[in-house]
C-alpha cells in the first residue's frame, strides 16, 4: 500500500491487472454521496495546507527529537561501561579470593554487560546510519500534500464532468492514496508526529453527508454547461423505468410518486377507476414542481460552486508560487545540513577512533593485569597444595597418636576402676567399724551420764541431809538451852529421870 512518501508513478498505483479501464455508470445518489466526501476530504486538504509552518523551525524540532534520542542511548551505554569497569575491578578483587563462585557469578555479569554494550552501540550505530535528513522529511511531505491535492482536484473534476460516470481506476488510486497510513516508515517517527499535529489542528469539523433526496437531481447533471435533452427526460422520468417494485426518490416536500406493480404513469388501464387516475395526476405534478424546484437550487449551487472554484485557483497558483520560492529554500537548507551531518559525521569518527585507541590501551593493561594475576594464581595453587599435602601427613600422624593415647588412657581407666572397687571395699569396711565403735562410744558416754547423775543426785541428798540433820541439832540444841535457862530461872533444877 503505497503511503505519503511514494512517488506520482508508484506502481502501487497502477491498474491492476485484469481491470477493465472503462467507464462505470454510478446513479444519482452515489454519484452525490461520491463528490460530498471527496469535496469534505479536498477541503481539509486544502485547510492543512493553510497551516504556516517554518521548515527551519520543523527541522531543528525534528533535529531536537534525534537528538534527545541519541542523548538517551548515549547515557545509556555510558551507564554500561560503568557498570563495566565496576565489574573489572570486581574481578580482579575476587581472582585472589579462594572462594571462586563469586568469581563465576561476576564473570558472567561480565559476559551479560559487554554483550549489552556492543548490541547498545550498534544500535546507536544503525539508528544514526538510518535517520533521514529532518529537511529531506519536510520536503516530501510538502511534495506529498501538494500531489494528493492534484489528484483530488482531478478526481472532482472528472466527477463534475462525467455526468456521474468514473473511471475505475483514477477513483481505485484515490482510495488507496487517501487509506494509507501518514508516514507508514518505520524511520520516520518524527514525520508521523508533525502530521498528525498538524492534521489535528487543521482538521475541520466533520462534513454532514447530504440529503440525497434533495441533491440527486443535482448530483445526476453536469456541472458546466447545459443539460441534454436525453439526460432531462432521464431525470424527470427514470422514476417509470426503474420497473415494478421500485420506489421513486422523495423530492424535497417529503412526498412521492407511487407506482403499482404492474402500471406506469403514462396512463390508467381499462379497469382503474378515475379517482385513482386523478390522484395519480395529481401526484405526478407534485413530482414535477419539486423537480423544478431542486434544478433552481442545483443551478445556485452551481453558481456558488464555480465562484468558490476560482477562489481556489488564485489560492492555488499563490500557493504554486509559494511552493516554489520554499523549494529553493529547501534546497539551500539541505546542502547546508548535509554539510553540517558530514561535520559531524567526522568528528564522531574522530571521537570514535580516540575512544577505540584508548580501549586498545586498556586492553593491554588488562592483558597484563590478567598474566600477572595467572602467576600469581600458580604460585598460590603450588603453595596450597605444598600445604595440603603437609596437613595430610600431619592428620595421620596425629591420628596415630590419637588411637595410642586412647589405648593408653583406656588402660590408665582400668587401673583407676580396680582401685576404686578396692577402696569402696575398705570404705565400707571402715564405715562398718567406725559404726560399731561409735555405737561403743555412744554407750559409754550413756554410762558415764548416768553414773554421774547418780553421784551428784547421791551427793544431793547427802547434801540435804546434812542440811536437814544440822538443823534438827541446832533446834534440838536451842530447845535445851532453852530448857536449861527455864530451869534455871525456877532454881530447882530438875531431876534427871
Amino acid at each position: 500500500m503505497p503511503g505519503l512518501l511514494s512517488r506520482p508513478d508508484d506502481p502501487g498505483l497502477a491498474e491492476a491487472p485484469g481491470q477493465v479501464n472503462r467507464a462505470q455508470e454510478l446513479d444519482a445518489v452515489d454519484a452525490a454521496h461520491v463528490y460530498a466526501v471527496v469535496k469534505a476530504s479536498y477541503d481539509r486538504l486544502v485547510q492543512l495546507g493553510n497551516v504556516r509552518s517554518d521548515p527551519k523551525a520543523l527541522a531543528a524540532a525534528l533535529a531536537d527529537a534525534a537528538g534527545q534520542e541519541v542523548a538517551a542511548r548515549l547515557h545509556e551505554n555510558v551507564l554500561l561501561g560503568q557498570k563495566y569497569e565496576t565489574l573489572v575491578q570486581a574481578h580482579a578483587v575476587l581472582r585472589r579470593q579462594p572462594n571462586k563462585l563469586k568469581l563465576q557469578l561476576n564473570q558472567a555479569e561480565l559476559d551479560k554487560v559487554a554483550k549489552q554494550l556492543r548490541e547498545g552501540t550498534w544500535q546507536l550505530y544503525q539508528y544514526l546510519q538510518d535517520r533521514p535528513d529532518p529537511m529531506d522529511i519536510v520536503a516530501l511531505a510538502a511534495l506529498e500534500q501538494v500531489t494528493l491535492r492534484s489528484r483530488f482536484q482531478a478526481c472532482l473534476t472528472e466527477l463534475q464532468a462525467s455526468q456521474g460516470r468514473l473511471a475505475p481506476p483514477t477513483l481505485m488510486a484515490l482510495v488507496r492514496m487517501t487509506s494509507a497510513p501518514l508516514l507508514p516508515v518505520p524511520s520516520l517517527t518524527e514525520a508521523q508526529a508533525f502530521a498528525r499535529q498538524a492534521t489535528a489542528a487543521a482538521s475541520p469539523p466533520a462534513v454532514p453527508r447530504l440529503n440525497l433526496a434533495s441533491t440527486a437531481e443535482g448530483a445526476a447533471a453536469p456541472s458546466s454547461g447545459p443539460m441534454s435533452e436525453e439526460y432531462r427526460a432521464e431525470g424527470a422520468g427514470g422514476r417509470d423505468r426503474q420497473g415494478p417494485g421500485h420506489a421513486p426518490a422523495q423530492p424535497a416536500g417529503g412526498q412521492g410518486v407511487e407506482v403499482q406493480p404492474g402500471t406506469s404513469s403514462g396512463g390508467a388501464g381499462p379497469g382503474m377507476e378515475q379517482g385513482q387516475v386523478d390522484t395519480m395526476v395529481e401526484r405526478e405534478r407534485e413530482a414535477n414542481a419539486a423537480i423544478k424546484q431542486l434544478r433552481m437550487e442545483w443551478r445556485d449551487e452551481h453558481t456558488r460552486h464555480e465562484q468558490q472554484m476560482a477562489e481556489a485557483s488564485k489560492a492555488l497558483a499563490g500557493l504554486a508560487v509559494e511552493y516554489r520560492r520554499r523549494q529553493a529554500r529547501l534546497a539551500s537548507d539541505a546542502d547546508y545540513c548535509e554539510r553540517q551531518a558530514r561535520a559531524a559525521e567526522e568528528a564522531a569518527a574522530r571521537e570514535e577512533a580516540l575512544r577505540l585507541a584508548q580501549l586498545h590501551t586498556r586492553a593491554s593493561a588488562l592483558k597484563k593485569q590478567i598474566e600477572q594475576e595467572r602467576r600469581v594464581h600458580e604460585a598460590a595453587t603450588a603453595f596450597l597444595k605444598k600445604q595440603t599435602n603437609e596437613l595430610t601427613e600431619q592428620g595421620l600422624q596425629w591420628a596415630s597418636k590419637l588411637e595410642n593415647d586412647l589405648a593408653d588412657k583406656d588402660r590408665e581407666l582400668d587401673n583407676i576402676r580396680h582401685n576404686h572397687q578396692q577402696a569402696q571395699a575398705l570404705l565400707r569396711d571402715a564405715e562398718d567399724r567406725q559404726g560399731r565403735e561409735l555405737a561403743l562410744k555412744q554407750h559409754r558416754d550413756t554410762s558415764a551420764k548416768l553414773q554421774a547423775d547418780l553421784e551428784q543426785s547421791s551427793q544431793a541428798k547427802h547434801a540435804r541431809q546434812a542440811a536437814a540433820a544440822t538443823l534438827i541439832q541446832a533446834a534440838w540444841r536451842g530447845h535445851a538451852l532453852r530448857s536449861r535457862l527455864k530451869n534455871a530461872k525456877s532454881g530447882k533444877p530438875k531431876k534427871k529421870k
